[in-house]
């Protein structure tokens, strides 16, 4: 689906016909946006060739990974935008490509942000209708659940740590690992957003204004801050880990003590009856009536000495 959208001198944003869509410098000297959602590689790259992007900055565009990356030209930069989709982590890319009179979006699925800038722009009047007041309403849409998800993983955190103070062995490894790729997926995209608005800034025909440049600034800085508090986020996980792991190896040393200090209780018994089991003669008392009473009663009384031994000095504790 594409939709083109025309800046009105009224300070509102039009649509028109995407047939009247001209690329490059309209006739009636209006910026223009093309926003494109879901379109096929082959309609999309028929589209975007009338823009007349150099073949490297046509590749990096249609590229199948999610990386974000910046591709300037002359006159022309693309933007490819890591954006996140309904769950946290990466979901797909907004593809931006600016010219000084053009900006054109691409979008894998709508989002609900960049359909709230549509319904802004057109039914409010606005008093700073360019390209670059668009370009980075766009970006700040693409941008805004970033603080929804990273308060989801907080609070998913918090609990988690909680479970884990609480009863460490019972939470399994596996809902830490999680936690730990969901806080690097966000740090890895937050890390990307930040590049990209650094790169956007640098270009004079997407940010010569002091409005959207300083707009920009409050992103990049944004993201900053955002990446601070996903590298503390990070050592929290850390550490409940170790916290974890510390607790499971101490289960696992009281449970080895146990086996050991129960093997040195019987070690004397076990000795004894090794001994009378050996096939010789004139072994004592294997010819009393009672020897067998006695020693068993002898085994029994080292086993519950050492018993009480042990015990005493909280060996089972």
């Amino acid at each position: 689906m594409t939709n083109v959208y025309e800046l009105s001198s009224s300070g509102t944003l039009r649509a028109i016909d995407s047939a009247e869509w001209l690329l490059g410098t309209p006739a009636n000297g209006v910026a223009q946006w093309v926003r494109v959602v879901g379109t096929p590689q082959e309609e999309l790259r028929t589209s975007l060739i009338a823009l007349g992007l150099p073949d490297q900055s046509m590749e990096e565009l249609q590229a199948a990974d999610v990386q974000s990356r910046v591709i300037a030209g002359t006159r022309t930069l693309v933007v490819v935008f890591q954006v996140l989709g309904q769950e946290d982590g990466p979901g797909h890319r907004l593809r931006l490509v600016c010219t000084p009179t053009t900006l054109v979006t691409v979008e894998e699925e709508a989002l609900a942000a960049i359909d709230r800038v549509v319904t802004e722009w057109s039914h409010a009047a606005r008093s700073d209708v360019t390209l670059p007041a668009l370009v980075v309403d766009v970006l700040e849409a693409a941008v805004s659940n970033g603080g929804e998800v990273y308060l989801s993983i907080r609070r998913a955190l918090d609990e988690l740590a909680e479970a884990v103070e609480d009863h460490p062995l019972e939470v399994p490894p596996a809902a830490l690992l999680t936690m730990k790729r969901r806080v690097a997926q966000l740090s890895t995209l937050w890390a990307g957003q930040s590049y990209c608005c650094v790169e956007i800034k640098r270009r004079s025909h997407v940010s010569h204004s002091d409005d959207a440049s300083q707009r920009l600034s409050d992103l990049i800085a944004d993201a900053d801050r955002g990446l601070k508090l996903l590298a503390q986020m990070e050592t929290r996980v850390r550490d409940l880990r170790l916290h974890q792991a510390y607790c499971l190896q101490e289960s696992t040393n009281r449970r080895l003590n146990v086996l050991a200090t129960l093997s040195a209780i019987y070690l004397p018994a076990t000795l004894i009856a090794g001994i009378y089991g050996m096939n010789l003669e004139h072994i004592p008392m294997t010819q009393l009536r009672y020897g067998y009473l006695i020693v068993m009663a002898m085994m029994g009384g080292l086993v519950l000495g050492q018993f009480w031994y042990f015990y005493r000095r909280g060996w089972f504790k």
